[in-house]
């Protein structure tokens, strides 16, 4: 008796092979388009977070307390979407501020800074929120829109109180840079 040896591959193995070739490049690929809008949400949302950072830090740097000169940017004129540095002087008395609110573009995406504040007045050694004096501190809060890749509208906020009495703004050793 003869015995048939199979010599080669069959034709039902190739397409087997093929199969689960494709199937494995499909979700391979699959899975670097997942990396793909994953790494661009978080590069958007880095980039969020240091545009809230940023204004945030604008705001800090306010130079005096209380001013009446439009040039000079003072505790009290931080309000909702106001305050900050200015980059120039306009006629009119009217100023352009650094980072304003508003649109502001990086990196390919439109993203939508604004901020609110809420004043904190001192009263019988605490703090509150109804005016009754001069206000101690701000809370400062910096909400940045965008939309995702996906067309997913994402926001995040940061807040931060700002004290009256800012390093930059009182006279002492924290102003003229000798310690603290």
């Amino acid at each position: 008796m003869k015995t048939f040896f199979q010599k080669g591959i069959g034709l039902i193995e190739v397409l087997i092979a093929g199969i689960v070739f494709a199937v494995g490049i499909i979700a391979v690929v699959q899975l670097q388009g997942d990396f793909f809008r994953n790494s661009s949400a978080a590069n958007a949302r880095s980039i969020a977070m240091s545009l809230a950072e940023e204004k945030i830090e604008d705001l800090r740097g306010f130079q005096v307390t209380d001013s009446s000169a439009i040039d000079i940017f003072d505790f009290t004129s931080i309000t909702t979407n106001a305050g900050g540095h200015y980059t120039e002087q306009l006629l009119n008395d009217v100023c352009l501020l650094a980072l304003p609110s508003g649109s502001v573009a990086r990196n390919n995406i439109t993203f939508n800074r604004s901020w609110s504040v809420t004043n904190y007045y001192y009263k019988n050694n605490t703090l509150t929120t109804t005016p009754n004096g001069n206000i101690v501190q701000k809370l400062i809060t910096v909400t940045v829109g965008w939309t995702d890749i996906d067309n997913t509208s994402q926001t995040t906020s940061l807040s931060s109180v700002i004290n009256k009495f800012s390093s930059t703004s009182s006279t002492g050793l924290l102003a003229n840079n000798m310690g603290g």
